[in-house]
């Protein structure tokens, strides 16, 4: 059998992804490689902000480095091993031609995308069996938790506020903005989009915060979705945090929240690493693959054949198993009308 190059590596190089939900799914991963290799040289270069954001909160990484540090054939020159931890195109086009590169295949369908970069690991370092899968790694600062505070004190503390964060964006909206949305996104909303009609959202929040006195909707999002918050009718008790957080923050801000509403989004996997319950939206997308993980109890999955065959009132039933009594004013039999 021969050996892979990683069992005798000393100084070992991690390549992340674009995507926050990509480098969330490698944590545990990450997490698994540091406990078989205590004294190893672990560092890790990240090929966006969101990804670098993420990595800067995991205890696991001795040395941080951005994409735009230095060119990657210096950087990597100094390592034994690279480990990209995602096969994906860009990531591909960045390693080309350095030498040292273990890539690992593409995204399996057979089990959770966490997993992925786990299950790569332990096929070259066998000992990764000793430290089963564990959760999400993301460790929240003092400093995250009290930002996350200021930005959430215009909240009255009594009566006691149930806080539902709403993220309403998607990976697609957040890197091409407006224009996406207004070229595209009727025709995608049936096909492969992972956002919600933003007018369900309004009908969503509409009900729920004249309906339940102590609702307050925090919405979330990067800079390029803040349009989204004009699709909502204003009230008061909508706190509109799109484009003020960085993943430190977002995880705080979400950590203070009771739960989550979003469809199959990187913050969604951030809301999963500081265990905060969730609706989930699913359309062609499988939550078996990239939902929740760990599986819990108290998320809520509804999963339709395409985002646009999820009605209003299925999302507010699911929100309203999650509300107190205190919370909770009863619907008489005659509701409102919904969009369908």
């Amino acid at each position: 059998m021969t050996t892979s190059p990683l069992q005798a590596a000393e100084k070992i190089l991690l390549v992340a992804p674009h995507r926050l939900g990509d480098t969330v799914f490698a944590t545990p991963g990450i997490r698994a490689l540091r406990l078989a290799k205590p004294q190893a040289q672990i560092d890790a270069v990240a090929l966006s902000t969101l990804s670098h954001e993420m990595l800067s909160r995991n205890s696991c990484i001795d040395t941080l480095y951005t994409a735009d540090d230095q060119p990657i054939a210096q950087l990597a020159a100094g390592y034994d091993v690279i480990l990209p931890l995602q096969n994906i195109k860009n990531t591909a086009t960045y390693l080309k031609d350095i030498p040292n590169v273990l890539m690992l295949p593409r995204y399996a369908s057979a089990f959770h995308y966490s997993e992925d970069f786990y299950r790569f690991v332990l096929q070259h370092l066998p000992q990764v069996a000793q430290f089963p899968l564990g959760p999400y790694e993301l460790n929240l600062s003092a400093e995250d938790l009290a930002q996350a505070d200021g930005l959430l004190e215009k909240i009255p503390a009594t009566p006691e506020p149930f806080l539902i964060a709403l993220h309403m964006g998607c990976h697609q909206i957040s890197k091409k903005g407006r224009s996406f949305l207004s070229r595209l996104f009727p025709f995608l909303m049936t096909k492969d989009t992972r956002s919600w009609p933003f007018k369900r959202f309004d009908h969503l929040v509409q009900r729920l915060v004249q309906k339940h006195p102590s609702v307050y909707i925090v919405l979330t999002g990067s800079p390029s979705e803040a349009f989204a918050a004009d699709a909502l009718t204003a009230h008061p008790h909508i706190v509109n945090l799109i484009g003020k957080t960085n993943v430190g923050q977002l995880a705080a801000v979400l950590k203070r929240c009771q739960l989550l509403v979003t469809g199959d989004t990187g913050p969604m996997h951030v809301a999963c690493a500081v265990e905060r319950p969730m609706v989930l939206l699913c359309g062609k997308t499988d939550p078996a693959h990239t939902g929740p993980y760990p599986a819990r109890d108290h998320h809520s999955i509804i999963k339709k054949d395409g985002m646009d065959n999820i009605s209003v009132d299925e999302v507010y039933q699911a929100v309203m198993r999650y509300l107190p009594d205190a919370a909770t004013q009863r619907d008489s039999l005659s509701a409102a009308p919904t969009a369908s």
